[in-house]
């Protein structure tokens, strides 16, 4: 079964939304613990779904898959993006999710050195 859902970034974390007319999120995920990774439709993860495959098992063309990793072998969250909506969109979020990643590096790096003095 497939869900649409609509996301909004903000403080560091992605709010899931049932609709887009929702007042509250149905669950937030602090970012600051994942690391992202675009899916490549060739060489998919064992451990994600294909959307809506097509009838060589393979993603419909303007579907886009991303994955957060809590480690580097276990996919924590896909989302899957369509195309069709904004191209732009998918670097974009991208981007803000490894910056938020980067930063909680940096914070938990400069702790330990405080520790350390």
């Amino acid at each position: 079964m497939q869900v649409r859902r609509f996301i909004v970034i903000k403080y560091g974390y992605l709010f899931v939304y049932e609709d887009v007319a929702a007042r509250s999120p149905i669950y937030a995920v602090s970012l600051q613990e994942y690391t992202i990774q675009l899916e490549d439709p060739k060489s998919p993860s064992p451990h994600s779904y294909t959307i809506s495959p097509s009838d060589d098992n393979m993603p419909q063309k303007d579907l886009q898959t991303l994955l957060l990793y809590s480690d580097p072998k276990r996919v924590a969250f896909q989302i899957t993006f369509v195309n069709t909506e904004g191209e732009e969109l998918l670097p974009k979020f991208m981007a803000a999710v490894e910056a938020i990643h980067e930063s909680s590096i940096s914070s938990t790096n400069s702790c330990i050195h405080k520790n350390k003095m």
